[in-house]
């Protein structure tokens, strides 16, 4: 598969995960008022929907590895907390182990033009 494909899918699930994971937080946690807070949080989180998915949609290679290693630190995260909570975080562990995956399979992938050069000196 292409590499150009592996990073623009891997934005698309980013940007579900992002998408979900707001509305996870902003409808299901119970009601919190943090004041001015309260901005920052929407608007980190509309940050992290668009420009997000658009850096790696433009295959930032090391934007999405950092990505990647975050998001394999939520999957274990949420797989501890897991017996403490519903239904919903299995589903948001699920979306975070194939966000993980798709990221790092992006990531770490080999370019087709890169292998050459760097096995040409053997």
């Amino acid at each position: 598969m292409n590499n150009s494909k592996k990073y623009h899918q891997a934005a698309l699930v980013y940007a579900v995960n992002a998408i979900v994971y707001f509305f996870v937080a902003a409808f299901r946690m119970p009601p919190h008022d943090f004041g001015i807070w309260n901005y920052l949080f929407y608007t980190l989180g509309a940050v992290f929907a668009v420009l997000f998915p658009y850096l790696i949609y433009r295959e930032y290679r090391i934007f999405t590895a950092i990505l990647a290693v975050i998001y394999l630190i939520r999957t274990v995260v949420s797989l501890i907390v897991i017996p403490y909570y519903s239904v919903v975080m299995i589903l948001i562990f699920l979306l975070h182990a194939f966000t993980c995956f798709m990221l790092a399979r992006a990531a770490w992938s080999k370019r087709q033009e890169a292998r050459g050069k760097i096995f040409s000196c053997f």
